[in-house]
């Protein structure tokens, strides 16, 4: 397969998936959710790419019903969402660090005690990660 090919295979694949989503208006309450699919969306979103994997994100699955009740009431869901909240079996709540400069170095340090990156990598990684998170400047 030629690149070209490639691309146009992947950007069809994304085509196929984004067009066939669809809006979910109401949710079985208490619908059981299996834990491997539970595992699965949590394994999914440890795996996600991210620039120079630095993973930015978390995400915390919530299923107990009062939390769920707290989290209606007072996030911005506007009242069309805050009932989906509610009824829904679970929620996937995604986090995102504000702040990941200043895991910058713990990152470091934990990629020179693996033993897996080449020295080159680890020499250009601060640098590098400044650009992706737009704090980098040209010399």
């Amino acid at each position: 397969m030629t690149p070209k090919n490639s691309f146009t295979a992947a950007a069809n694949a994304f085509r196929a998936i984004a067009q066939s989503r669809i809006s979910v208006k109401r949710f079985q309450p208490n619908r059981p959710i299996p834990e491997s699919v539970i595992s699965d969306i949590i394994s999914t979103t440890l795996t996600s790419p991210s620039g120079f994997n630095l993973q930015p994100t978390q995400v915390i699955i919530l299923r107990n019903p009062k939390i769920k009740s707290i989290l209606s009431q007072h996030a911005m869901l506007g009242p069309g969402n805050a009932y989906k909240t509610s009824d829904a079996s679970l929620i996937a709540v995604f986090l995102s660090d504000l702040e990941i400069h200043k895991r910058i170095p713990r990152i470091l340090e934990l990629e020179k005690k693996s033993n897996f990156r080449p020295k080159g990598y680890l020499v250009t990684f601060p640098l590098f990660a400044s650009f992706a998170l737009g704090e980098g400047k040209a010399a």
